[in-house]
């Protein structure tokens, strides 16, 4: 298939296009601004609907996966206006394109933070909240415009070459400084699946989306199904790379710690993680114990 994939210059998105590319299909990564010595071709978006829908048509557009977004654990008030604009407006108007050019499958990126407190709804902050109402607005292209969607809702992801300042990244800086990092006492679960598990969802969930194996508009998780403590995670990495990383209880819970995992979720069919956890911190370790020497 010819696929415009949106955030294919982050981990993910990066990741996914690679995949996909791998698969056979043709992939057009959507940017604001022309990208030097991309491999793939680019769909620059200057916010103009109907140029958008030109291009898409002009490609030979087939299928939108959607992964771009603005993640916020908390926000400030100066960033609501990004927050919107990357996580409802952007896919709001790839779904118009979409509808004025005739492109029918829309493969959407959620958050297991929609669902706090393992509830169908629950937002944990206003990011997961507006990841929820776009999915609103989703529902709407499919029942007035004939959008076919599938959402896939991630939980924690991580892989060797993720550069995002969240776990990992805070952890490998801890390590190469010989520094100890301030940690709340680390009771949180925490769920993660290895990039390489994260692709596999998204090539099986366009396969099912295209040939209609599945209702329209559901909602699938990309989980590990094996949650762990965040201080029993952190031990087992410290162990491997033979180093003092944290010192938990160091800093507070954030305002609606996620504690417990959402775990009334329905799995792709058809899809489980396959990368135990030891293998991708024996992955992450050789990587980060490479760079420092």
């Amino acid at each position: 298939m010819r696929i415009l994939l949106s955030g294919g210059t982050g981990f993910l998105g990066a990741a996914v296009a690679e995949h996909f590319s791998g698969l056979g299909h043709d992939v057009h990564l959507l940017t604001r601004r022309p990208v030097e010595a991309s491999v793939f071709p680019v769909v620059v978006f200057d916010g103009d609907v109907r140029s958008l829908a030109r291009q898409m048509q002009n490609q030979s557009i087939e299928a939108v996966v959607h992964l771009a977004s603005l993640f916020l654990s908390d926000h400030q008030p100066e960033q609501l206006d990004d927050l919107v604009q990357s996580n409802i407006t952007l896919g709001l108007k790839l779904l118009e394109a979409m509808s004025l050019s005739g492109v029918r499958f829309f493969l959407n990126t959620g958050t297991s933070w929609q669902n706090h407190l393992n509830e169908d709804y629950h937002p944990v902050n206003l990011y997961s909240a507006t990841k929820q109402a776009f999915e609103d607005l989703l529902r709407y292209y499919h029942e007035a415009r004939g959008i076919q969607a599938l959402t896939l809702r991630l939980f924690d992801t991580y892989g060797p070459a993720d550069n995002r300042r969240k776990l990992f990244f805070l952890l490998g800086q801890a390590y190469l400084n010989g520094e100890v990092l301030q940690m709340s006492p680390g009771e949180q679960s925490i769920d993660l699946v290895h990039v390489d598990d994260v692709v596999q969802a998204y090539g099986q969930a366009l396969v099912y989306l295209t040939n209609g194996a599945l209702h329209p508009c559901e909602v699938f998780a990309v989980s590990s199904e094996h949650p762990l403590p965040l201080k029993t995670l952190v031990e087992r990495y410290e162990a491997i790379l033979g180093q003092k990383l944290a010192a938990f209880g160091g800093r507070p819970y954030r305002q609606r710690e996620v504690m417990q995992t959402w775990s009334g979720y329905s799995l792709l069919p058809g899809w489980h993680a396959r990368v135990s956890l030891e293998q991708g911190l024996q992955q992450m370790a050789l990587k980060l114990k490479s760079s420092r020497t």
